[in-house]
């Protein structure tokens, strides 16, 4: 169990940098929204940058590839991408709530807040951060343990990480466009 747990004040929005894990319209199996591989943040105009970068959808199971051009995101609330609209692989019922998280490093945060005995707010002030703003339930530490047993949970549904070399193509993007 963690002694202290910092609340590094980022947003919801700060997760969206690393691969979001969704459930393929297609094959309903695990597929990855990421950044997309042709956008360079060298040369895109600013309103491209962070959250706003494109976006490319790809199910290494069925080959699906989509391509979302990027500016306007969709706030969900319930356990969705904000790009597509799909429903997020990392998610599962909590209590009677519904525990959810867009990546790794989401669900990581998630647990370092819940498993620590202390919990210090960030110093820098302003809007709340994501951890401010969890609901209640999940903050609970009477609800620790089932917390911790849905993340557990969570975690064995994950599939390996899926990094690969900068540049190389997925085999849904080699299967797609030939590269």
């Amino acid at each position: 169990m963690n002694e202290r747990f910092r609340d590094p004040r980022g947003t919801w929005m700060s997760f969206l940098d690393e691969e979001i894990l969704v459930r393929c319209p297609d094959c309903q199996g695990c597929a990855v929204v990421a950044v997309h591989p042709r956008y360079d943040t060298q040369t895109a105009e600013p309103s491209y940058l962070g959250a706003f970068a494109p976006r490319r959808l790809v199910c290494s199971a069925c080959l699906l590839a989509r391509d979302w051009p990027g500016k306007t995101i969709i706030r969900h609330s319930d356990a969705r991408d904000p790009y597509f609209g799909l429903p997020l692989w990392l998610q599962t019922r909590c209590g009677g709530n519904l525990l959810w998280a867009y990546g790794r490093r989401h669900l990581d945060l998630l647990e370092d807040y819940v498993t620590a005995r202390h919990r210090e707010r960030g110093a820098r002030p302003g809007s709340m951060s994501m951890v401010e703003r969890l609901p209640t339930w999940l903050k609970s530490a009477r609800n620790r343990s089932e917390v911790l047993k849905a993340i557990r949970r969570i975690r064995r549904g994950t599939p390996p990480s899926r990094h690969r070399p900068e540049g190389s193509p997925t085999r849904a993007e080699a299967g797609r466009w030939g590269t």
